[in-house]
């Protein structure tokens, strides 16, 4: 698709989960959090973090602690359909809930002067 650059109102654009905002020549990331009835277990988490495409990087100092809360997940012993207990499903929640954020995070495309 092409895009007239001469428009008032350019597109944004998603490409392997980063938005690029063309007007601001920024990239940002948009994910919406799970359902307020997400069980949380092994399965659903890997599920909805695996969804969070990062491919340059941006996000890693998010993601890493989705990975860290993951491996705790695997050391407590949970089957992957199994209830998360309270502590981890309170910080897996917490996790979550900070997606809201990262569409506040508006990295420019360039860093040029």
């Amino acid at each position: 698709a092409e895009v007239d650059l001469d428009t008032e109102k350019l597109p944004s654009a998603k490409t392997l989960g980063v938005w690029w905002v063309a007007g601001h020549d920024m990239f940002t990331f948009r994910q919406n959090a799970p359902d307020e009835g997400m069980r949380f277990t092994k399965r659903n988490f890997l599920k909805k973090i695996a969804a969070l495409l990062d491919p340059i990087g941006l996000l890693a100092p998010y993601t890493i602690r989705a990975k860290v809360l993951l491996q705790d997940m695997w050391t407590a012993g949970l089957e992957w359909d199994e209830e998360m207990g309270d502590s981890l499903s309170t910080t897996a929640r917490d996790w979550f809930h900070e997606l809201h954020d990262l569409r506040s995070m508006q990295i420019p495309r360039c860093l040029q002067e």
